[in-house]
């Protein structure tokens, strides 16, 4: 018994140096940190996709399932720099592609898309891989736009009585909402065919489609006459066309832009959109 003194000053000393410890031991030394996306695919070697349908920056044939396209070029041949395999996991929609990487289903938007601020606050984007522009076509006979010129045709789209064809999560609600607050927006369900979005204003369900000249100029090969843009020399938008990818995750940025960046100054992406692009 005499040497209970001796036993509580030892336990209590080793419980002091264990709270000390904690207290002066940074949080991240004591904690492992969770493994980031880009820990992901440098451990497995594979850099898993998910891809939006839509042309020229991705095809998929409905039939035989193999797939072409700008990105998909790109994309293969930027995993082959990177010694990684590229697995085309899963196909979405613009209205939930987010959803499907922030749940960890597939690493990066591998297809395509255009930044914007809204989407920005949920997802990291790429360095841009090539620009687009983007006209405003209508009925070839609507005369509310054959009797204007220039900043008259654009302003006439800002009216109640106007409905801008769209798509749910698309560019074409961004841009109705963003310049023309006062029309109407009339969407098809996300992952609908791209293509009924010209349909609905050629048969009159809608009024105006914000399209890329690359698709606009497919439409008219196949439906010549049918629509016009109201301001060919003025595109509503010129974009760039990125990946997108984990927010936060910079060393994930960092190679996938450095990739980019090499498939630019070896020639790469100049000797892949001639391949699709009918329009320059």
């Amino acid at each position: 018994m005499k040497n209970l003194p001796v036993i509580f000053l030892a336990i209590f000393t080793a419980i002091l140096g264990a709270v000390i410890a904690v207290k002066i031991i940074p949080p991240q030394v004591q904690t492992t940190a969770a493994e980031t996306t880009f820990d992901q695919v440098k451990k497995t070697g594979v850099l898993r996709c998910g891809y939006i349908v839509y042309e020229p920056y991705f095809f998929k044939d409905p039939n035989t399932g193999k797939m072409s396209g700008i990105f998909y070029d790109l994309v293969e041949e930027m995993g082959h720099r990177l010694s990684l395999k590229v697995e085309w996991t899963e196909e979405v929609g613009w209205g939930n592609f987010i959803a499907g990487m922030q749940s960890g289903r597939y690493d990066a938007l591998c297809s395509g898309l255009s930044p914007n601020a809204a989407e920005a606050r949920e997802m990291g984007y790429s360095i841009p891989v090539y620009y687009t522009a983007v006209g405003a076509y209508v009925r070839a006979d609507d005369t509310r736009f054959l009797d204007k010129t220039g900043e008259e045709r654009w302003a006439a789209l800002n009216d109640k009585a106007i409905k801008i064809s769209s798509m749910d999560g698309s560019l074409n609600s961004i841009i109705a909402k963003t310049d023309f607050p006062n029309a109407e927006i009339f969407s098809i369900p996300n992952m609908s065919d791209e293509a009924q979005m010209a349909e609905n204003v050629s048969v009159g369900k809608a009024d105006v489609n914000f399209m890329e000249i690359y698709r606009a100029a497919q439409y008219d090969k196949n439906n010549p006459g049918k629509l016009m843009n109201i301001d060919a020399s003025k595109p509503i938008r010129v974009f760039p066309n990125v990946m997108g990818l984990p927010i936060g995750d910079m060393r994930m940025k960092s190679m996938v832009d450095n990739a980019i960046d090499e498939l630019h100054y070896s020639g790469f992406v100049d000797q892949v959109l001639p391949k699709y692009e009918i329009v320059p």
